[in-house]
């Protein structure tokens, strides 16, 4: 069987979108200029701020857009307003590096309620080698991995809720937390892989009023009573669990996968910032960023025959 060849039937308006994300009056629009300075007392011992949090998120993003260092960006950001001729200074590098910690970030999101999100974790670098010095020599006991969790939405394919955990957190662990962040959003329907199979994260998915879409483990038993998860316990031990996955959906799953690749591929595969906590706040502003550049446009493909 021929594999089948897709075309990108809005690819006038797309080019338009990829030519956008590079754009630097995208990034520094004029919000961010507008509310550059902290204007508001903290309410706290000690000096107020100088610089507000989107003042922050915007230094974070145009590092990791443009994949710089601290202190690059510092020297990019004041050229910038140079250029521009507005009366701003960037942030200096040793400042960001410490707000990194606490900034608020507003992830830009899509309204309404959602009929299908899948979920999906992956691992981001924080130090250790390189895969062509793993591949030739083998791996040392310094690689070390933060784990990125991303809920996202089927229609939009934008991040309706993320998480970021050390690398020993297990993707049954973070689901319940990512429900609880999107409120009191209707949700059709929630899918994931097997690492999601435990009875907490079906308890969790019926209080959403969510259905549940995951395929039990290959040792998978019967739970007690009428439990939905018997259905597909029933299919797997038929052989039919493939039929199965079909039939219900289970492969839009991959579009979690795809929204990881993009993370990725246009921000970067290791974290910069060296304690968990500014990890934590620069994988949400890369996670602000993905969201962006998905409202800018993404192809929409249909069959070739």
């Amino acid at each position: 069987m021929s594999k089948a060849k897709y075309r990108v039937k809005n690819w006038s308006e797309y080019n338009k979108a990829l030519k956008a994300r590079g754009s630097v009056t995208f990034w520094l629009d004029e919000k961010a200029i507008g509310q550059w300075w902290h204007d508001a007392p903290n309410g706290k011992r000690g000096r107020d701020l100088t610089y507000s949090d989107q003042a922050i998120v915007t230094f974070m993003m145009l590092q990791a857009v443009y994949k710089l260092s601290l202190r690059s960006t510092e020297g990019f950001l004041n050229s910038l307003f140079k250029l521009m001729n507005v009366p701003l200074k960037s942030l200096d590098y040793s400042s960001v590096s410490k707000r990194a910690r606490t900034v608020k970030v507003k992830i830009p999101r899509p309204t309404g309620p959602l009929a299908h999100v899948v979920f999906d974790a992956t691992g981001l670098k924080i130090f250790g080698e390189g895969e062509w010095k793993v591949r030739k020599h083998g791996q040392e006991k310094r690689r070390t991995w933060r784990k990125l969790h991303l809920g996202v939405d089927v229609e939009s394919q934008q991040v309706v809720c993320e998480e970021i955990s050390l690398v020993n957190v297990g993707d049954n662990e973070v689901l319940p937390t990512m429900l609880k962040k999107m409120g009191r959003r209707k949700v059709g329907k929630v899918t994931g892989d097997g690492a999601y199979d435990t009875q907490e994260c079906y308890r969790q998915i019926a209080d959403k009023k969510a259905i549940p879409c995951i395929p039990p483990r290959s040792n998978a038993r019967y739970w007690r009573g009428d439990h939905p998860r018997n259905d597909a316990v029933r299919v797997l031990k038929q052989g039919q669990l493939a039929q199965w996955k079909r039939d219900t959906g289970y492969h839009q799953r991959s579009l979690a996968e795809t929204a990881m690749w993009r993370f990725k591929s246009l921000t970067g595969e290791r974290l910069r910032y060296h304690s968990y906590n500014a990890q934590v706040g620069e994988g949400y502003v890369r996670v602000a960023v993905l969201n962006k550049l998905t409202r800018l446009g993404m192809p929409v493909s249909e069959m070739v025959r």
